[in-house]
């Protein structure tokens, strides 16, 4: 939680309506850009000590606050943080208010209104106040008939087939309020029968258009059920039977096996979904959902020999940045990659979402924002088959800079100049891949082209220059050969002899980078350097392609 206000829920008796913002610790820690209330809808600027005007009746009030992330530095990273919806009744000292709401919706009806309705009960909650008191002497009439309120202060008005009208009075005498209302009831009496080993159901009038829940565990994936509706019109039948996994959506109304039943494998990386679609007897297509969690049953020692295999590129360790990026990759026994979706990265009790990905596609890259100390990372995945891994982590985070040996090639083969530079150096720890690639490029006398500074996440190296530096360049046969293959058009002359960076000799020409042979999918200034990091600065003509890199 970033921040915290005094807006609550409730009744007040004057229109000027004052609120307080206050930062949390965490919220401190960030910048703050610009606050916003918004009341019915319409949203403002406000301070930290403000006050909007209500309108009489109800009113929802919320407030959002934007801040910047310095943490980053120059990365400019938004962060936006918003309250629920407050509900605020504004009631005059000596006015009355009398609020009728449908109970399933939380929709408040339209005095003098009417609605269709296909359940036989229409449930109704009442709001009556005089000023900030409430009014006990509330009637809840349907068809002239009295009806009392449930133990819940809900009343559940039974309907008649056709026109029903609801009449609601609080107070007496003189200040007595008075909400009219009409319902009207069509009898709706198709039902729809789902039958499965997990869940038989019937669905039929209101909850037509909802959805259930359904946890399933079982040591097999498929899943068979079947589906019927009544015709008491003769017309009433399913048009679509359509179920969902992540691999996409089938129609499979007419996929009835010999048992009659419908069978098809259950996903356990996600939600499998079955949605029925029917035509009632006045034609209206109608739906309900079931929603499948499938947890896949087995012994620990049948997920060992089947388990996924994730790879973090990481130990416990320390290390001496944050936010830290962290790569991870998954595949299941098959070699196939597993999603993000279906991974689960928690920092400190944080669940994380990847911030990137790495320009091959292969790793996500999560930013962990680390406190100095001991800090816990969790890592799960699951693949469709419901196998299992898991990696804990503790990474230290020390801002202290020790130093770091790394391994620092920077070639352009390419365009034949091999290897600009070979070696193994120490580099303080705290430093990112662009800090080091910048220092040890000034220490063989070449300069940069680059956008930001290299301690930051938005830092872009464009070009390299030294005098000369180009001689003796030459493109192969075999490269040439390559670009006329992917159709990318060259020109066997430099710019300039003494620079080689974005946009020479094609126009998707540049420097690309790898930490321990990973492509990045951030800016090297992201990432920092660790004890033993294989840091390759590698020029391409081709996005990367033409150097076993990129897309």
């Amino acid at each position: 939680m970033l921040f915290t206000t005094s807006l609550a829920d409730g009744t007040v008796t004057e229109a000027e309506y004052p609120f307080s913002i206050s930062l949390t610790k965490a919220g401190e820690k960030l910048t703050l850009v610009s606050r916003t209330v918004t009341l019915n809808g319409m949203s403002k600027g406000c301070k930290e000590q403000d006050h909007v005007t209500l309108q009489e009746g109800a009113n929802t009030i919320s407030i959002t606050l934007r801040f910047r992330d310095s943490s980053q530095g120059g990365s400019q990273r938004q962060v936006v943080a918003s309250t629920r919806e407050y509900t605020v009744y504004y009631v005059p000292e000596s006015h009355y208010l009398l609020l009728v709401q449908n109970a399933r919706t939380g929709e408040y009806l339209e005095k003098g209104g009417e609605m269709l309705v296909y359940e036989n009960s229409f449930w109704i909650k009442v709001i009556a106040q005089k000023g900030a008191e409430t009014i006990d002497e509330v009637q809840v009439r349907i068809n002239n008939t009295k009806e009392p309120a449930s133990s819940d202060g809900i009343y559940r008005l039974p309907l008649k087939n056709g026109t029903n009208t609801l009449r609601v009075t609080a107070g007496s005498g003189g200040n007595q309020q008075v909400f009219t209302y009409t319902v009207n009831y069509k009898r709706d009496d198709m039902v729809l029968t789902f039958e499965s080993a997990v869940v038989t159901e019937t669905v039929s009038g209101y909850k037509f258009g909802g959805y259930t829940n359904v946890d399933y565990q079982s040591e097999s994936t498929d899943f068979a059920f079947r589906v019927s509706c009544s015709a008491p019109a003769g017309t009433e039948q399913i048009t679509a039977v359509r179920v969902t996994t992540r691999y996409g959506s089938t129609d499979m109304k007419n996929m009835v096996g010999a048992d009659g039943y419908i069978h098809f494998n259950l996903d356990a990386s996600s939600v499998n979904s079955i949605q029925v679609q029917c035509l009632d007897g006045d034609g209206n297509t109608k739906s309900y959902t079931w929603k499948i969690k499938f947890s896949r049953v087995m012994s620990e020692e049948e997920n060992r020999l089947h388990a996924p295999y994730i790879d973090v590129q990481l130990t416990s360790e320390t290390v001496h940045l944050s936010p830290f990026v962290m790569p991870v990759a998954a595949v299941d026994e098959s070699g196939n990659k597993i999603a993000a979706a279906n991974m689960k990265v928690v920092c400190n009790g944080e669940t994380l979402t990847y911030a990137s990905q790495s320009a091959g596609g292969g790793y996500y890259e999560y930013n962990l924002y680390l406190t100095e100390g001991k800090n816990n990372v969790y890592i799960y995945v699951v693949d469709e088959n419901g196998y299992w891994a898991e990696k804990n982590l503790t990474l230290t985070f020390s801002p202290e800079l020790d130093s770091a040996t790394i391994h620092l090639i920077v070639s352009a083969e390419v365009v034949g100049l091999g290897n600009l530079i070979d070696e193994y150096v120490n580099v303080p720890s705290g430093y990112t891949v662009a800090q080091a690639v910048e220092e040890r490029l000034a220490a063989y006398g070449y300069t940069t082209v680059h956008n930001s500074e290299p301690q930051y996440s938005d830092y872009y190296l464009a070009h390299i220059q030294k005098p000369g530096m180009l001689a003796g360049f030459s493109i192969s046969d075999a490269e040439k050969e390559w670009l006329d293959m992917e159709g990318i058009g060259f020109t066997e002359e430099p710019s300039s002899m003494d620079s080689l960076g974005e946009r020479d000799f094609t126009t998707i020409s540049g420097w690309m980078v790898t930490q321990n042979y990973r492509d990045l999918g951030q800016s090297m200034g992201a990432f920092g350097i660790r004890d033993g990091d294989e840091i390759h600065v590698i020029y391409s003509l081709d996005m990367g392609k033409d150097v076993n890199l990129g897309a």
